[in-house]
Order: C-alpha cells, then structure tokens, then sequence
C-alpha cells in the first residue's frame, strides 16, 4: 500500500487526520509503528491511506524523530504534550493543537472542522471503508460531534471522526477523570443526535484489525486479504 499507489487528491478538505503514535508499545515489545505488515511499516500503511484522503496528515507522537526516514510524504508532525496518557487525551490535544494550516492552500485553507482520528496499528485499513466514514461528515446534523464504527464487541474510537466542538464536552469528561472512549460514547449516545454510530457486520472487521501483540502479527484476520480489495458499503 505504498503512498503514491493511491490516489492523493484530497477529497475532504474540512477533515484533517491525526494518527497516533504515542504509545509506548508494552505489548508489542518494540515501537509498533515501525513494525512491518507485508514489507512495509505499519505507520507508513495507515498514512497512506490517510493521505489520499483528507489534505493534511498529521502524526502525533513523543518521538517523531523516529519516523523521518519513512515514506511519509507531506506530513506534518505534532508533538504529543502528554505520552502514555491515553488516545483520549491524545485527541482532546488534537483537537485543540490542529488548527489553521502552517501553508494555506486552496486545498486547506482554514481550520478543519472534523478530525479523523487513527491508530498507527491498523495495517489493513481501508481507503473505501474509511471514505465511507468520512463521506457522512456532509449529512450529519449540527448537534453530531462523533462519527463512530461500531462492532458487536465496542464501538471503534481509532477510527473515527471527531468535530472541533466536541472538544469542550470531551475536556469536561477528561477533567472529570474520564479516560474511556467507551464511556464517553454512552456519554454521547444519551444526547439526540450526538454520536453518528456506524454498524460494522461480523464478516466486515478485518479492515480493523489492531497489532498490539506480536501474536496479533502472527495472526491476522482471514478476511483481511478482501477487506483490503472489496468496496462493501458499512
């Protein structure tokens, strides 16, 4: 999935990605973003996609420097205030911190109204599945600050979407010593209109798979060959 394979016409201009590399990786063993999928590093995949998207990419991370010598055309990086505090603090950072481009363009000419938020550890994304997601930004109503996957196990808050104005609320909770993305989405499922949950079937999970262990290397989804090739609908 090497970034000049896909197309890099930016398609949503109010949406900018944010992809997170803060974590220190206990589980893997070893910096997981630099891990390899089929060749290639597993952050290297995920800004692929996002790039093809949305105009700005952005990683946020304690250790950029790290990631220089990647294939990451165009990026910006944003420098994690608070490492190993959680993706939820991690968002309400970006959130806050991602504002108007350092280069206005026509193509970004103004903060983002939307974040789309990503895991570095999702080697087999994919580009229609999350257009898909980013295609519900244009009929969300006014009072929806979250466009969320959600599988029969949880909903899916590393790939999803995040308004700018929902970083009042998400700062409240985390100020309340709030640290789950689960609770907060029960949070906002009690509120009309807030969350924009989206169904992901049983056999439609492979696009989603995590790497947090190396057995989860060892072991990818059976269907994670189609979930890269197909265009399924969510």
């Amino acid at each position: 999935m090497k970034a000049e394979h896909l197309v890099t016409r930016p398609l949503y201009p109010t949406i900018a990605t944010v992809i997170l590399a803060g974590g220190y990786s206990r589980r893997m063993g070893r910096d997981k973003a630099l891990v390899l999928w089929q060749g290639e590093p597993m952050l290297q995949r995920v800004y692929a996609v996002a790039r093809s998207l949305t105009p700005r990419s952005i990683i946020l991370s304690a250790w950029n420097d790290r990631y220089a010598d990647l294939d990451l055309p165009s990026c910006e990086f944003l420098g994690d205030h608070h490492p190993g505090s959680g993706p939820v603090v991690a968002l309400n950072q970006a959130l806050q911190d991602v504002t108007i481009p350092p280069i206005q363009t026509p193509e970004m000419p103004e903060t983002p109204e939307w974040i789309l938020l990503l895991a570095c550890d999702l080697p087999s994304l994919d580009r229609d599945r999350v257009a898909q997601l980013c295609d519900r930004v244009a009929h969300c109503n006014d009072r929806t600050v979250a466009i969320v996957p959600r599988t029969d196990r949880a909903w899916e808050p590393l790939c999803a979407l995040y308004r700018r104005t929902a970083q009042s609320q998400l700062q409240e909770f985390i100020q309340a010593g709030g640290r789950s993305f689960q609770r907060w989405f029960e949070l906002l499922a009690a509120v009309p209109g807030a969350i924009d949950t989206v169904a992901i079937a049983t056999e439609d999970q492979a696009w989603l798979h995590n790497c947090n262990t190396p057995a989860d290397l060892a072991s990818p989804p059976l269907n994670s060959r189609s979930a890269r090739h197909t265009n399924a609908t969510l």
